[in-house]
């Protein structure tokens, strides 16, 4: 029997298992596939029957609830395909790039300092025994109480009344959204630094891991998925964040977005510059699912 042939029965013993013995497949190939098409609704129904029985207000639940959360998504992404108003025909093409470019920078710094931070005293509260730590552990989700821009306000009155100096720039809304959005990550971190129980750490030490080899090596690996969330969180907090940037005088997509929709009524235009956002978040998204 050559190979063409012993291909073919390979495939009809397949078939014969998958569909139930009693039925004799043809060793023309067309024939093969066109029996297999035959038996696929019989098996697609077989399939359906193992699944658990679900009742039809179940599946109308389900399909209002999708449909509920994607509408908005949907028109967002639906305003580049309408006509553009008078707004976005004025607004330069210069002066988006730059927003986008100060989102992109704001974004980056607001990331590194605010995870960094998060991890590190997270890590400090788990792993350390000292008086206070309780209060501490605790007293550190303070600034996620105050809005960022009441936080920006209050850094920029210290520091003016204080030192003369004027902290409205771009580095300086890059500190104060890290102070404001840190709490987030250590929240999250201290969380999955607590959930790896103690025996995984005491089998770092006695290897001779010394507490920066088990933070990098054992604890951090392990938290991971937990900190991606916590940043992907921060993420969607910084780019819709548009009161603080306003204060400190610098632009970026979210101040665009308020201009456009409160003060000139241009709603195509936001929702335009909206969508930027929500395909820059998506990205986010599949290059974590990746």
């Amino acid at each position: 029997m050559d190979a063409r042939a012993r291909l073919i029965a390979k495939k009809e013993a397949a078939a014969l298992r998958a569909y139930g013995p009693g039925r004799r497949v043809s060793q023309n190939r067309s024939q093969f596939w066109l029996a297999a098409l035959h038996l696929l609704p019989a098996r697609l129904h077989y399939q359906l029957r193992q699944l658990p029985a679900i009742h039809w207000w179940q599946y109308t639940a389900a399909t209002a609830a999708a449909a509920l959360v994607l509408a908005p998504l949907v028109m967002v992404l639906a305003s580049w395909w309408q006509p553009m108003d008078l707004y976005w025909q004025g607004l330069h093409r210069s002066e988006v790039w730059m927003a986008g470019l100060q989102t992109f920078l704001l974004l980056d710094g607001v990331l590194l300092a605010a995870t960094g931070l998060g991890i590190s005293l997270a890590w400090f509260t788990t792993m350390f025994a000292f008086p206070g730590r309780r209060l501490l552990s605790w007293g550190l989700l303070a600034p996620f109480l105050l809005p960022p821009y009441v936080l920006a306000h209050c850094f920029q009155q210290g520091l003016y009344w204080g030192l003369g100096y004027d902290f409205r720039s771009l580095l300086g809304l890059c500190v104060v959204l890290s102070l404001s959005f840190y709490p987030i990550v250590y929240l999250i971190a201290r969380l999955a630094f607590a959930s790896q129980g103690a025996r995984s750490i005491e089998m770092a030490r006695s290897l001779g891991q010394r507490p920066s080899g088990i933070l990098l090596k054992v604890s951090l690996p392990l938290a991971t998925p937990w900190i991606i969330g916590a940043v992907l969180i921060v993420a969607m907090e910084v780019m819709s964040e548009f009161a603080a940037a306003q204060s400190y005088q610098t632009t970026t997509l979210a101040t665009l977005i308020f201009d456009a929709f409160f003060q000139f009524g241009a709603y195509n235009s936001a929702a335009r510059l909206a969508a930027i956002l929500v395909v820059v978040f998506l990205a986010m998204l599949l290059i974590d699912r990746m």
